[in-house]
């Protein structure tokens, strides 16, 4: 991603994540060639101007049911997972064209009814992917708000106040602050398969840690392995010092070091208690949790919808983006994919 050698490229590296892998790139830019042939009589080539790339995307915008007509054709054998990677490279094209170029009123318009027309042809391919079984949505059952999650972290708060000796409810304690996402955005199951270690350790590729800094006490989630690793790179968050997180974090952190172990989350049951929780286990785990708070079984893909219905309907295009990164997952899944759905 370092090397770009084309104004394709350099227009492309305002458009996607910067996490994203060399080999997703160079599908990426595949995908938008092919989107500016069918949008062009004159041919792409890596020799093009700026202004000259701008004007092929922008006349894509216009003639996007070229693009539609060569997707839908039959005899081209197109998939729908691959058709929407073509609409959401489109929809992510247009938008940046969006910004940089100065438009007229209808001109604007048009673009406008692009965008619509896409954003629902998008949809719906998503809905013909998840016919037998949808999956992604969350139901009216398992939803839950803000209000009634932050319940449930009082409630269990409460309980290990009461007795600061049981690691078990400051482990479910800091897994609910982590999974309410006012620290970083919710994760997938990857908590299962986390490690401690301090700054002064070595860190092993594809394995998921948490840092403590043995200086200032700060903790830091190093993420390099999850089912979208060959998709995206790793992510770091940084929890803030003086959160609450960070404070029971560390005493977790303590107690680990204390008793000479480095998993992050130890099962809690009677059978092999104290060995590492693995991620089908996280789901149990927090099925178990939210049904004793709430009398709803929740698992982490649950809760990843949840936070994202939850979020306020003003945010900014940049917010969710970094989101959308922190998630590691693209904005049209965002948008389109964890929602909350009535039965």
């Amino acid at each position: 991603m370092d090397d770009f050698k084309t104004n394709l490229d350099l227009l492309l590296k305002t458009v996607v994540s910067e996490n994203i892998k060399p080999s997703s790139f160079k599908n990426y830019k595949l995908i938008s060639i092919k989107l500016f042939n069918l949008g062009n009589k004159k041919p792409f080539s890596n020799d093009l101007e700026e202004t000259d790339l701008i004007k092929g995307f922008s006349k894509c915008c216009f003639n996007y049911m070229s693009i539609i007509d060569y997707l839908q054709n039959e005899e081209n054998e197109i998939k729908d997972n691959t058709k929407k990677n073509y609409i959401n490279t489109f929809l992510n094209i247009i938008t940046k064209i969006n910004d940089i170029t100065k438009y007229n009123k209808l001109s604007k318009k048009k673009l406008k009814i692009t965008q619509d027309y896409l954003t629902d042809y998008w949809s719906k391919l998503r809905e013909n992917i998840n016919t037998v079984k949808n999956n992604n949505v969350i139901n009216e059952e398992k939803f839950i708000t803000n209000e009634e999650f932050d319940t449930a972290i009082k409630k269990c708060r409460k309980s290990f106040d009461n007795d600061i000796t049981d690691t078990n409810l400051l482990q479910e304690y800091i897994l609910l602050m982590l999974y309410r996402g006012k620290y970083i955005p919710p994760l997938r199951n990857t908590y299962a398969t986390m490690k401690i270690i301090t700054n002064e350790d070595p860190v092993e590729e594809n394995q998921n840690y948490i840092i403590h800094d043995n200086n200032t006490s700060k903790n830091t989630i190093l993420l390099q392995e999850d089912k979208v690793s060959k998709h995206y790179k790793s992510n770091v968050y940084k929890i803030n010092k003086s959160s609450i997180l960070n404070k029971y974090l560390n005493l977790l952190i303590t107690n680990r070091f204390d008793n000479d172990k480095n998993n992050f989350l130890e099962i809690t049951g009677r059978n092999k208690a104290g060995e590492a929780l693995s991620t089908n286990g996280l789901t149990y785990y927090l099925q178990k949790i939210f049904e004793k708070h709430l009398d709803k079984k929740i698992s982490s893909s649950e809760l990843r919808k949840i936070f994202i219905s939850n979020l306020p309907t003003n945010l900014t295009n940049n917010k969710l983006e970094k989101i959308a990164k922190g998630m590691r997952h693209s904005i049209q899944t965002q948008q389109f994919t964890y929602k909350k759905v009535k039965n």
